[in-house]
């Protein structure tokens, strides 16, 4: 009695089918995720971020199969606080070294994303930090802004009379335009990074409300 087992060519043939396909759906993933090598093509539309690649609202999933340089940091300083933070809050930020941007994802979301123009070290969290700064321009009334020209008296003829403004040390100065979702923060009338989120109504204290 022959008590070989017989193989059925039809599983074998199923299973290097499906083989097949994953196998092309993930080269196909790693092909068409776009890596940034330039930033200098990239404008920055107050209230969104940069569409399709880095807005506010995208999910994390969308953000790093857009984005493939992507790294997680933990929010906090210490054990207690990260783990709080993403057990209660999904908070974490999502590092982008080749757009020069630090996104804030919250609740599964991009809750707001602040883009560089100098290197940035976080001085207690490691993994925070910007070696290659934006290199693009902001989309403002009535043109897009490039990096050289964004200066204090450019954003006001652009933007208008801020809504908030806030004055620290080493004549440091920020510019809030909450109805649109955007800030600008300047060192010397020149500018260190801008801070994009969802636009905000402003109440009559003129504090933003969510």
């Amino acid at each position: 009695m022959n008590c070989r087992t017989r193989h059925d060519p039809s599983r074998l043939f199923k299973f290097v089918i499906l083989f097949g396909l994953m196998v092309a759906l993930l080269v196909t993933e790693l092909c068409c995720t776009p890596y940034v090598l330039d930033s200098a093509d990239f404008v920055i539309q107050p209230g969104l971020g940069i569409p399709g690649i880095c807005e506010v609202g995208m999910t994390p999933r969308d953000l790093k199969r857009r984005n493939r340089d992507l790294k997680t940091v933990d929010y906090g300083v210490c054990w207690r606080q990260r783990l709080w933070s993403r057990w209660k809050y999904g908070r974490y930020f999502a590092v982008i070294p080749s757009l020069g941007a630090i996104a804030v994802i919250e609740r599964r979301h991009v809750y707001s994303i602040s883009f560089y123009f100098r290197s940035f070290h976080h001085p207690y969290l490691s993994g925070l930090r910007i070696d290659n700064p934006f290199q693009g321009r902001v989309k403002g009334r009535n043109q897009n802004i490039s990096v050289g020209e964004l200066y204090k008296e450019q954003i006001e003829a652009e933007f208008g009379v801020p809504e908030y403004r806030y004055y620290g040390i080493r004549s440091f100065e920020e510019l809030m335009y909450f109805d649109k979702g955007i800030n600008f923060s300047l060192s010397s009338n020149v500018i260190e990074n801008i801070y994009v989120s969802a636009p905000k109504t402003v109440s009559v204290s003129g504090i933003p409300t969510l």
